[in-house]
């Protein structure tokens, strides 16, 4: 592996690596609500994402779950996070996961 790419973490720690991004993982409440590469239903959705502020933050979410068939059902929660993917030259998000539930 290269070695720019397997210290990234360090670098970024101490300073070497610099980025304007904040990384974040956000969780909300919702329903997939359309067929598509995730089955139907009520899901918490969580994505990891590296943006300028929550503002940003919030944008990606809504965005993503519009391109999933995702409707958000109230808030979406973001936390600061320790990253497991780099920053890179543009806001992004990955790890895109759903955790289902049944509705009372």
């Amino acid at each position: 592996m290269n070695e720019e790419i397997k210290n990234w973490k360090l670098k970024l720690r101490y300073g070497k690596l610099t980025t304007i991004y904040q990384h974040f993982t956000s969780i909300t409440e919702g329903v997939v609500a359309k067929e598509s590469d995730y089955a139907v239903g009520n899901a918490f959705m969580a994505l990891k994402m590296w943006v300028k502020d929550d503002s940003e933050a919030i944008d990606l979410v809504s965005s993503v779950a519009k391109q999933v068939g995702f409707v958000i059902k109230d808030k979406v929660e973001l936390f600061n996070t320790d990253p497991i993917q780099p920053p890179q030259q543009e806001p992004y998000g990955y790890d895109l996961k759903f955790t289902y539930f049944k509705a009372d």
